[in-house]
């Protein structure tokens, strides 16, 4: 393609327009900054693209389009005629959700070079309409007009890009369907999206005149009194709901706007756009693609009060108002509700947030309609009405026991799990030592006394109907110091079947006897040469522990 410069200096360019008679449903102008280093100083090079919609019944379209050109603020500019070629062949477009037909897109475009700071007007028209037009008067005598405002730049950037329009078909069966109105900017800048009502030019004379609506039509009912539309500024898109069969032309204008170097925000632009609405026969079962949950989850898979739930196809929402029959979470033994919904930056998935973190464990997420309104639609006006089970994992390693991984025997160590916000119990068991509180709230923390190695501690934690045994190796060493002034005190006799005595012990102490179990039974004070009574315990292995404010000592004894 060669490259095509337009220079405005004193004069303009203005590129005549031929008339065609094609039943045109509408278009859009494009435009692409495309500086480089060959570009001459003070101008700016523009790749400019004209997409036209066509119905196949209409007569051929031309193979090169001519356009008009104005410079802002001066104005009054001779006429020369500039160019478009199409670029390749037509594409055929399908209608949506079922309904019957085609349409054709043409693309036309070339690149051009327009001066630095300066706004240009760029019009294509065309006449003629399609004479079944519902809303609009006498459509077969008036004209298409696609306009654009490009700023080719300001102080405070001095390039621009405008914002995409798909090429999608606006056509539906009688009922609902959601369509795109524009894609967001490429520039980042922030866009107002507004309804106007569409141009009528037949003749690409300077003047363009608004359309003449039909009895029961206007700005404010374009698709008259027996249809309502809904238009999401956020998500940029359109929501049709029509109960007749009917041709309606919308128009849009899409204004770009962006912040100065003194964070004023300032006009960069806009395109105006029309757009032709085709509401055929209703068709019988399901119009389009049923809407599903196809995956759902945290982010990281573990705990959050976030779900990301994706979709087969875009989802869009006519209402925010989300209650707790629209979107509803199960879970075995734990509940949670969903405070609110949003579209991520992709139409096919949304952004659950929940009033508090999803326990781990297996969750049931039923997204549907409740009595008093709908959530989510398909483009083809489907609800989403579907349910899904996804998991929650469990983040719980080898070191959620906290506590030291050696001690002395005789010496008492604290043991407690790393978080116990998802659990419902925990059982604790040890293998060459004994407890002082062994208990299933977890809250509390577990005191082990050592006494020799092998030692390990386990703990059984139950979340739900989820149960994960952990294991903590411990490393037993020798006397602890504790018990240095201790370590001259002997157990006799060992075994025994009725008392034992502490031989060494100097003064009263306090002491404990415990089961395998960890259970106390039998505590008091003894004294020098003073026995210890077993008489009432059961024959087996039990624990005594001799200690006071600063020491603590234990022996394993045998009751026969």
């Amino acid at each position: 393609m060669n490259l095509k410069r337009i220079l405005f200096v004193a004069t303009a360019l203005l590129f005549s327009l031929v008339g065609q008679a094609s039943h045109q449903r509408g278009g859009s102008i494009r435009y692409t900054n495309v500086t480089n280093a060959n570009t001459p100083s003070g101008f700016n090079d523009y790749y400019i693209e004209i997409e036209l919609l066509r119905d196949p019944s209409g007569i051929t379209m031309p193979a090169i389009l001519s356009v008009t050109f104005t410079r802002r603020p001066i104005g009054n500019y001779s006429a020369t005629n500039y160019n478009f070629p199409q670029i390749g062949s037509y594409t055929t477009l399908s209608q949506a959700c079922g309904a019957t037909g085609t349409v054709e897109s043409y693309i036309y475009g070339d690149t051009v070079s327009l001066v630095e700071y300066g706004a240009y007007d760029i019009r294509y028209a065309n006449c003629c309409r399609n004479a079944n037009i519902n809303n609009i008067a006498n459509a077969s005598s008036q004209g298409n007009v696609v306009l654009a405002t490009l700023v080719s730049g300001k102080p405070a950037r001095n390039y621009n890009n405008s914002p995409t329009f798909s090429s999608s078909v606006k056509s539906f069966p009688v009922g609902q369907a959601t369509f795109d109105i524009c894609g967001p900017d490429p520039d980042g800048d922030s866009l107002y999206i507004e309804l106007i009502t569409p141009h009528n030019n037949t003749t690409n004379s300077a003047n363009i005149y608004p359309v003449t609506y039909a009895t029961g039509y206007s700005l404010s009912e374009p698709f008259g009194d027996s249809a309502s539309f809904f238009i999401d500024t956020l998500n940029r898109t359109i929501t049709v709901q029509s109960s007749i069969q009917q041709i309606c032309v919308i128009a849009f204008k899409v204004s770009e706007y962006v912040k100065d170097t003194a964070g004023v925000w300032r006009y960069y632009g806009s395109i105006e756009r029309d757009e032709q609405y085709y509401i055929t026969a209703p068709i019988s079962g399901t119009a389009g693609d049923t809407l599903e949950i196809v995956n759902a989850g945290t982010p990281t898979g573990n705990p959050s009060d976030s779900v990301l739930v994706d979709l087969n196809f875009n989802a869009y929402p006519v209402m925010f108002d989300v209650d707790s029959l629209q979107m509803v979470l199960s879970h075995a033994s734990k509940s949670a509700y969903v405070q609110s919904v949003e579209i991520t930056t992709s139409n096919d998935q949304l952004l659950l947030r929940t009033d508090v973190p999803l326990a781990p464990g297996n969750w049931t997420l039923h997204i549907g309609e409740s009595a008093d309104s709908l959530f989510l639609y398909s483009q083809c006006g489907n609800t989403l009405d579907d349910s899904l089970t996804f998991y929650v994992d469990i983040p719980i390693d080898t070191n959620y026991i906290v506590g030291p991984d050696s001690a002395y025997t005789g010496v008492s160590e604290f043991y407690h799990l790393y978080d116990i916000s998802y659990v419902d119990s925990v059982n604790y068991s040890v293998t060459n030592g004994f407890w002082w509180n062994p208990t299933s709230a977890p809250n509390d923390t577990v005191e082990i006394t050592w006494t020799v190695p092998p030692a390990k501690l386990e703990a059984s934690v139950f979340i739900g109907d989820t149960i994960i045994v952990l294991t903590k190796e411990i490393t037993v060493n020798g006397i602890g110091l504790g018990e240095n002034d201790l370590s001259e005190i002997t157990l006799a006799p060992q075994p025994s079947n009725s008392h034992v005595v502490l031989l060494g012990l100097v003064e009263p102490m306090e002491y404990k006897l415990l089961n395998t179990l960890g259970e106390v039974v039998a505590m008091g004070k003894v004294g020098p040469n003073e026995q210890i009574s077993l008489e009432h315990l059961s024959s087996g292995s039990y624990y005594l522990e001799l200690f006071d404010a600063e020491r603590r000592r234990n022996w394993v004894l045998l009751k026969q």
